[in-house]
């Protein structure tokens, strides 16, 4: 039996556990139960995945660390910007605040904190080279 089919087979009951747990609670309840449940799967599921194979478990941890911290760090702002600013306002406003704050400080602290802002310009780079070939290919034919 493969790798995929084990994990499935271990994943589909805790996904309906995590249904019924959360049901009598409504939407919210669902989402809280099915979030909590995935979070605490996760480092298992990195595990299981990583044994036997090329990659370790840490180095996957050490790789996912910093992004991890700073996407809590944004959503901590976010969530500060919800309580100081939107909790008057209508729904859509409020997602692009909260999306907005989250964009400006996730990327921001990963450009100038964690020092990544050569990467990214250089990843960002490497894309319009590539559109500006397709699209020079596409006029010279």
């Amino acid at each position: 039996m493969g790798r995929l089919l084990k994990m499935n087979l271990v994943i589909t009951p805790i996904k309906i556990g995590s249904y019924l747990v959360g049901l009598p609670y409504g939407p919210r309840g669902m989402a809280i139960a099915y979030s909590t449940v995935f979070v605490l799967w996760l480092v298992p599921l990195v595990a299981w995945i990583t044994r036997g194979n090329v990659v370790s478990f840490r180095e996957v941890v050490s790789t996912i660390t910093r992004p991890v911290a700073l996407s809590i760090v944004a959503g901590g702002l976010a969530f500060a910007a919800r309580i100081l600013c939107g909790q008057s306002w209508s729904a859509l406003p409020r997602l692009v605040l909260e999306i907005g704050v989250v964009l400006v400080a996730f990327f921001g602290m990963l450009w100038f904190v964690a020092g990544q802002k050569s990467f990214y310009l250089d990843l960002l780079r490497e894309f319009t080279k590539c559109s500006m070939v397709q699209e020079k290919r596409l006029v010279e034919a």
